[in-house]
């Protein structure tokens, strides 16, 4: 069992850490739908920078909580539970520094016929993203919400593989050049992933749940 109340410390860095995963995934949300209006612009550009700039902040800040984490009183087994959990969270974040890096580097022309599924795509990621933030919050606090938070994110997770398929088949029967059928395929599968590992996320905290009852 986590000894969370005896360490009001941790659990303040955690939420830090928490809230710099939610402007990185809204600053992603406003990265894409620039891109998608606009391309690979200036703008564009500088917005991938601050994405980066966040995701090294959430590294120096997950490391210091990492090495918090020993020398505060939580059993082995807690300790490694919760610090898979926040792996779990980073790798989301890597996730929208990777997709945007994606476009940059490729500059991948987007299809009239696929741009509002992606809109869509993005706008699922970034709800079932901040369904993973509460439901950490959720965990470590008063737990009442915790199996709600992580239905959600299934449905979501869900969701966005629908859309992905549909797009994939989009794709392959339009008459668009093979090449960009494949960077366009990729990409939705870079996208995917976020949902995936928002999933990955919530069976953790199901597994610490059940934990903390026990």
């Amino acid at each position: 069992m986590f000894l969370f109340k005896r360490n009001r410390e941790l659990i303040e860095k955690i939420n830090q850490y928490l809230v710099i995963g939610s402007n990185d995934i809204k600053l992603f949300e406003d990265a894409m739908h620039h891109y998608i209006t606009n391309g690979n612009d200036r703008t564009f550009e500088g917005l991938l920078e601050k994405i980066s700039d966040i995701e090294g902040e959430a590294d120096t800040l997950l490391h210091d909580i990492e090495g918090f984490l020993y020398k505060k009183s939580l059993l082995p087994e807690s300790r490694g539970d919760l610090k898979r959990l926040l792996e779990r969270y980073d790798d989301i974040i890597d996730c929208t520094h990777d997709v945007l890096i994606y476009l940059n580097t490729r500059d991948v022309s987007l299809p009239a016929f696929i741009t509002e599924d992606i809109k869509e795509m993005v706008t699922i990621s970034t709800r079932c993203s901040e369904q993973v933030k509460l439901a950490i919050q959720d965990l470590l606090g008063k737990r009442e919400k915790v199996k709600d938070f992580v239905h959600t994110i299934n449905e979501f997770e869900s969701h966005c593989d629908a859309i992905q398929a549909k797009c994939i088949k989009n794709i392959f029967s339009s008459d668009i050049d093979n090449f960009d059928k494949m960077l366009l395929a990729d990409l939705l599968g870079i996208i995917t992933k976020l949902t995936d590992y928002c999933e990955d996320a919530a069976d953790h905290i199901m597994v610490i749940n059940i934990k903390r009852v026990v």
